[in-house]
């Protein structure tokens, strides 16, 4: 997709400021110039040492029952474990890894993972530049529960509401608490955590319980349950629906959109406002909410301010799978591309969504998520050429394998299509690594036959406007 950023896993390096003047020198320099810096050296000098069999088995079952694969191979990340030791599975490696965390911070080297250490933990994700990260972290650590009307939980360096005012003595001080809550459709939360709720996993955890407690906008009078459908034709639409839409936030986002009753499980009533939302649309009437229902779904929910639920049903729709890497996809409006993934290989990573993907068109906007969902796919592969991984994610979408196709050229000059798709395929291909030619070559033969029928099929000024590119990819001599 155009515009498309994959970011660099490196992040600024923070350097403590000099003290200014020359009497301000620490205690440790003025050791280092004295006659005792060997025996400094010897006193800083952290000991590790290998947990003893019991102690690795006690470990390893303790930290099993705390954390899920996702956040294993978080843990594993930022205690250091190899990047092949990033299985999401506790072992004696990952063990050893968090004793040598803790007794490079003074904590006890057990290998377990307790709230001292976790303490220690959370606030380090921020300042390497994974908060979100800390909050994978706290989320399981606390079992901190946000499946059912949560659509993310994220970073945002000023997330802050004010909570009222505070007495100090006679003086009225009004009171921010670091994170903040905004309400989509059918009561859906996108909570923003601040760096202020990072000074512990203690803070960061309190601070999300806070979003999570507050209530969310009083629905509207209910309106009596619509009757477009039978009986029979409503249960059919029911189990049509049920079957493509499994995520109970996508329910509630479409539950808040037609006015049915918000209970995030399908049933009959919600298909009859289904119907009758069709209806209003000039759509087709059955209450069966598939690919057109879902577009006109979809644009309304962005319409309407509810950007991160239109993204929840584009992924629970379509089925956009992220083979356990994903942290969590979200509308950002500070992102200027299309869609920012985090290239951070071998490690779980987040998806922001950006303004100008809102303005795609649906099939555009359905490519763009699942190109971003590829990123994240290969990235726990541990796949490190940025040139193989965008050859992957455009054969994505070339291929359009259960997505809707996009249009052979632009519509408009800033309207991603099939051809642009095609061009960066090959450009991307061609500047891979010759392994990587190799291991993908199969997939490649596949783009070329796709590329060769869309064209082929094309009108007879689309034939001649795309030889060259027909031409380009026939050249191509696979290793």
């Amino acid at each position: 997709m155009a515009l498309r950023d994959v970011e660099s896993s490196r992040t600024p390096h923070r350097t403590r400021p000099p003290l200014a003047g020359s009497a301000r020198v620490t205690g440790l320099a003025a050791l280092q110039r004295s006659a005792g810096n060997q025996a400094v050296a010897r006193a800083l000098t952290v000991q590790r040492r290998a947990l003893t069999p019991p102690e690795t088995t006690a470990a390893i079952a303790a930290d099993r029952g705390l954390f899920d694969s996702l956040t294993v191979r978080v843990l594993q990340t930022i205690t250091g474990v190899p990047t092949a030791g990033h299985d999401g599975v506790i072992g004696p490696v990952t063990v050893r890894a968090i004793s040598d965390r803790q007794t490079a911070r003074g904590l006890g080297d057990n290998g377990i993972v307790d709230l001292a250490t976790m303490d220690r933990l959370v606030p380090e994700t921020l300042a390497n530049g994974r908060p979100e990260h800390g909050i994978q972290l706290v989320l399981d650590f606390f079992n901190l529960a946000t499946r059912a009307d949560v659509l993310t939980v994220r970073h945002s360096a000023g997330a802050s509401t004010f909570d009222g005012l505070r007495m100090v003595g006679p003086i009225p001080v009004p009171v921010f608490t670091p994170g903040a809550t905004a309400f989509e459709s059918g009561g859906l939360r996108v909570v923003t955590v601040g760096d202020a709720a990072f000074t512990s996993a203690t803070t960061l955890r309190d601070a999300i319980q806070r979003e999570l407690a507050r209530p969310a906008p009083a629905a509207g009078p209910a309106a009596a349950t619509p009757t477009r459908l039978t009986a029979a034709q409503a249960t059919t639409g029911l189990a049509f629906t049920r079957a493509r839409y499994a995520d109970e936030r996508s329910v509630r986002a479409i539950q808040g959109l037609v006015g049915a009753p918000v209970t995030g499980a399908w049933d009959v009533a919600t298909i009859q406002f289904v119907a009758e939302a069709q209806n209003t649309a000039g759509l087709a009437v059955d209450g069966k909410i598939g690919p057109i229902t879902t577009e006109n779904f979809y644009t309304r929910l962005i319409a309407a301010g509810s950007p991160n639920a239109a993204l929840r049903l584009l992924v629970d729709f379509f089925d956009l799978t992220d083979d356990g890497n994903l942290l969590t996809v979200f509308f950002d409006p500070t992102v200027t591309a299309l869609a920012s993934t985090d290239f951070r290989p071998s490690e779980p990573v987040r998806v922001r969504i950006g303004p100008n993907a809102l303005t795609l068109p649906f099939s555009g906007a359905v490519h763009n998520i699942a190109h971003e969902l590829e990123h994240v796919r290969r990235l726990r592969e541990g796949i490190t050429t940025a040139a193989t991984h965008e050859f992957l994610g455009e054969a994505l979408e070339v291929l359009s394998i259960g997505l809707p196709e996009e249009p052979l050229d632009p519509v408009n000059p800033t309207h991603d299509a099939f051809i642009d798709d095609a061009t960066r395929c090959l450009d991307n291909f061609l500047l891979m690594p010759v392994a990587d030619r190799r291991r993908f070559r199969a997939r490649f033969i596949a783009v070329r036959r796709k590329v060769f029928q869309r064209i082929d099929a094309g009108t007879a000024a689309q034939r001649v406007a795309h030889a060259g590119l027909r031409a380009r990819y026939a050249a191509v001599v696979l290793p």
